[in-house]
């Protein structure tokens, strides 16, 4: 046997080293050519009729033209570089003859397609092996008829001679040139072929390559992700920047606008943003406030931690003391464990140190104005907003008398403890944001004088153990959310001189009791919800100077015996519900400085001459009343009047000469009445003086001249 049958004898059937995927489909696909044969070796089919596509159609250029003998056909050319380098050590010598006269025969066809490859593949999709003669004969003849009664029947009529017969296998290249140069069908046919070549490889790739399709559809999604995020980053770019260059521009067209008053608008909307936040800010510090060194620990551990207890728990409520989430227990905590001056539970200044603590933690101390010396190794003497009186003789300790923390930043609660201040005579807390209510404890401190609360965000109601403050001589509580009637008991606050109640919500009548308040002096209760009739034994507050009980819903005359309150000196009783006529015995008060009956209209009748007495007045405020009558000459008396209001009353008449010896008026609002006329010249002549604003009737029925008014009624 020669060195080629040797060889050919050794060259397996199907490449060994395929992948699995291969030599299962393989097996699975033997043809029944191979199954009829011998069972040796030598009858095995080349190429498996039933692989994927793509490997049958580039199988078949490297077959055995005849299969019987050669038993193992050659191995696929052009498949991926894989495959080829595993089939190349199977190739057969007749392939390669085969494609070269594959080659010469193109030649002869110049119409032929130019691609080797497809031509050695041998991409005749309707033949499905070139392998056995057996199984492939009769599919070769029914294909081989299809085609000629087809494409290849024209062909036949213009050249039948050069066609040969279809039975006659070993003229099979010549006939096939034949049938390819006849016709221009030929190109058709071609690009038939081909399309069909690229179905069949999309399809049969599937298998080989879903791995790298999938890998490829994930970096797709990731890359188009991708896309996308950098899509919207961009569009946010582009839209921060527009609305940056908007907003710039429409702030340079709203201030070119509007000018000052535009920047003044500007800061008020800042203001209405940053202050709240600035509360804010302080409520949460007020949470988080604690020592100014170091947070407490879980438990005190001094030795005077028992002793100190049992001390405290005089003034504090032990359960209170030890919950670690109260002020209480911060400062209990900094006087056993923090304070540098280490105290014992007899030291006398112990209560004091520790209700100052507890004020420390319950309204903010972190967050103070000032808070010099607080919590601190020095004396609570040497503490800033303190005031103690000299040192005790027995304790050799001072005493705290005062308190002032007056716009000092303090935030929170009052805290009971305020009351172990027993020595206290001053309590100044106002213009602050104290909340919550008003400790019962404090009305213990019974050598108390001044309490200052005004201005804060109190809420409750006074006690009525305020009668217990018998010392007490400044109540001031305006400002606040206090509601409720004014106690019975504040009638024994015999030493009682200023009480500030306004801006509150106060209800009830005015204390019946408050006769004995025989010491005092102002009395404040505007702005509440006061109502009733006023007192009539108000005359017995002898020192009474300053009335105000304005902005109320006061019914009622005005009593004639107000005008024995010869102290008098600012007599407000404005917008109220007031009735009657003004008592002439008002025009007794000599001292009176300030008149102001306005918004009451039910108040009727004339304007009292007697009130010409009143020399000292400033203003006299009768506006938007129901007044009647004329304009009495002897307001021309009142020299001191600076400003005189009865505008929208039911005054007639004429304006008297005599207002012109008002020579320190300054404001006038004569208009809606029914004064006709002109306006005096020794009027006008205030103008020159000391009248700044005059406003009258005169579109209607005043003549003035336009130097004299200022301003005439719509």
């Amino acid at each position: 046997m020669s060195n080629q049958e040797n060889d050919d004898n050794k060259l397996p059937g199907i490449t060994q080293g395929l992948d699995e995927r291969i030599t299962r489909k393989s097996r699975s696909n033997l043809g029944s050519a191979a199954r009829s044969s011998d069972d040796s070796p030598g009858n095995t089919p080349g190429i498996v009729s039933g692989l994927d596509d793509r490997i049958t159609r580039k199988s078949r250029s490297n077959t055995n033209q005849d299969p019987m003998s050669s038993p193992q056909a050659g191995i696929v050319r052009g498949l991926d570089q894989r495959i080829v380098n595993k089939s190349r050590q199977g190739i057969l010598d007749h392939p390669r003859s085969r494609k070269k006269s594959r080659q010469s025969s193109a030649d002869m066809n110049p119409m032929v397609d130019e691609e080797e490859e497809e031509e050695d593949l041998g991409l005749d999709q309707d033949e499905e092996t070139a392998s056995p003669k057996t199984a492939s004969a009769s599919r070769n003849e029914a294909e081989l008829r299809k085609f000629q009664e087809g494409a290849i029947m024209p062909l036949m009529i213009k050249s039948e001679e050069g066609v040969p017969d279809k039975k006659d296998k070993s003229d099979k290249p010549e006939r096939d040139m034949v049938r390819m140069s006849s016709s221009g069908m030929f190109r058709s046919f071609q690009r038939i072929k081909k399309k069909k070549k690229k179905q069949k490889e999309q399809v049969n790739s599937d298998e080989i390559l879903r791995a790298d399709f999938a890998f490829v559809d994930t970096y797709d999604k990731l890359e188009e992700s991708n896309r996308n995020l950098m899509e919207e980053e961009e569009e946010m770019n582009d839209y921060i920047d527009y609305n940056d260059t908007s907003l710039s521009q429409a702030c340079k067209d709203f201030f070119r606008g509007t000018g000052f008053v535009g920047l003044i608008i500007m800061a008020a909307i800042i203001c209405s943003i940053v202050i709240p936040m600035s509360k804010a800010k302080k409520n949460q510090a007020a949470m988080s406030d604690y020592y100014q060194t170091e947070p407490p620990t879980s438990q005190p551990s001094s030795v005077e931690y028992a002793p100190i207890l049992s001390e405290l728990r005089e003034i504090t409520n032990e359960q209170t003391m030890l919950d670690i989430d109260t002020p209480q227990y911060q400062a209990f905590n900094w006087i056993v464990n923090l304070d540098p001056l280490h105290m014992t539970h007899d030291d006398p200044a112990l209560i004091q140190r520790y209700a100052l603590a507890v004020l420390y933690f319950s309204t903010g101390g972190r967050n103070w104005f000032t808070k010099d010396g607080w919590l601190s190794g020095s004396h609570v003497c040497e503490w800033s907003h303190v005031t103690c009186d000299a040192s005790d003789l027995v304790t050799n300790e001072g005493i705290i008398t005062g308190l002032d923390f007056y716009k000092s930043g303090l935030y929170g609660s009052l805290p009971p403890e305020i009351g172990a201040l027993t020595s206290l005579k001053s309590l100044n807390l106002s213009n602050n944001e104290i909340t919550g209510s008003i400790p019962s404890e404090l009305y213990g401190l019974v050598r108390l004088e001044k309490l200052h609360l005004n201005k804060n965000e109190l809420k409750g109601e006074l006690s009525e153990k305020i009668s217990d403050l018998s010392e007490l001589q400044i109540l001031a509580v305006s400002e606040n959310n206090l509601e409720g009637s004014i106690p019975q008991s504040i009638g024994q606050c015999s030493n009682l001189v200023e009480l500030y109640l306004h801006t509150n919500k106060f209800t009830g009548k005015i204390p019946a009791h408050s006769s004995k308040l025989t010491n005092l002096e102002l009395l404040d209760m505007a702005k509440n919800d006061f109502s009733g009739t006023l007192p009539r034994d108000m005359i017995n507050f002898a020192k009474l100077s300053f009335l105000e009980l304005s902005f109320n819903k006061i019914t009622g005359t005005i009593p004639s015996e107000f005008g024995s309150m010869k102290a008098m000196k600012r007599l407000r009783l404005s917008f109220n519900m007031l009735t009657g006529t003004i008592p002439t015995q008002l025009g007794a008060l000599n001292d009176l400085l300030f008149l102001n009956l306005e918004n009451n209209l039910d108040i009727k009748g004339p304007i009292p001459s007697e009130l010409g007495s009143l020399s000292k007045l400033i203003s006299l405020d009768l506006g938007h009343c129901s007044l009647s009558g004329s304009l009495p000459t002897q307001l021309g008396l009142m020299t001191s009047l600076e400003y005189l209001n009865i505008y929208n009353n039911n005054i007639s008449g004429t304006l008297p000469t005599e207002l012109g010896r008002l020579i320190n008026l300054k404001e006038s609002r004569l208009q809606f009445t029914n004064i006709k006329g002109e306006v005096p010249n020794e009027v006008c002549a205030l103008r020159t003086q000391s009248l700044l604003l005059l406003e009258a009737d005169c579109g209607y029925d005043v003549s003035c001249a336009e130097s004299c008014c200022t301003r005439c009624s719509d």
